[in-house]
């Protein structure tokens, strides 16, 4: 990955921001600064249900060449980041589809041409490397409908939860 034309962070530059897909375990670390905020914001049900992600499966995905991150950073700072796992649909076999797990953007950093930058890098990598299909969600709480609109993709279904713990 790269973080800018000459190899370097960028020190002193302004607010724009670089877009690179990056190895899961090198960056692992700078993701997880970001997760506690990502699911206090976005996270439903919190009183109940703990942020715990499982780093196994994470591990065992990357590992098997299966999960794609794209970040964002800022004077080589990361400020965002799409993780997306990357596989045949169980319906067509025949073709790779991306499916979204997370995709984070600090609150600084929230300018149009900043999210646009990271969705459009993210689309790029994944359909370089055979994706024909992304799938993403946006929270209803936390609604980015009109971002994916303007980027082109399109509303296919509405998702429902239903949680039926005993906490």
């Amino acid at each position: 990955y790269h973080y800018g034309a000459d190899g370097d962070c960028g020190a002193g530059a302004d607010l724009k921001l670089t877009y690179q897909t990056e190895n899961w375990f090198d960056a692992l670390i700078e993701v997880e600064n970001h997760w506690q905020a990502h699911w206090e914001e976005v996270a439903l049900d919190r009183e109940r249900i703990k942020l715990a992600p499982n780093y196994e499966e994470y591990a065992a995905i990357a590992k098997a060449g299966l999960l794609h991150l794209t970040t964002a950073r800022h004077d080589c700072e990361l400020v965002g980041y799409v993780v997306a796992v990357i596989k045949p649909h169980l319906h067509y076999r025949d073709d790779l589809y991306a499916y979204w797990d997370l995709y984070y953007l600090a609150p600084a950093h929230r300018r149009w041409t900043n999210a646009a930058g990271m969705f459009r890098e993210a689309v790029r990598a994944m359909n370089e490397k055979g994706v024909v299909k992304h799938i993403a969600g946006t929270q209803r709480s936390k609604d980015v409908s009109a971002m994916f609109k303007r980027l082109g993709w399109r509303e296919t279904e509405v998702m429902f939860t239903l949680y039926t713990g005993t906490k």
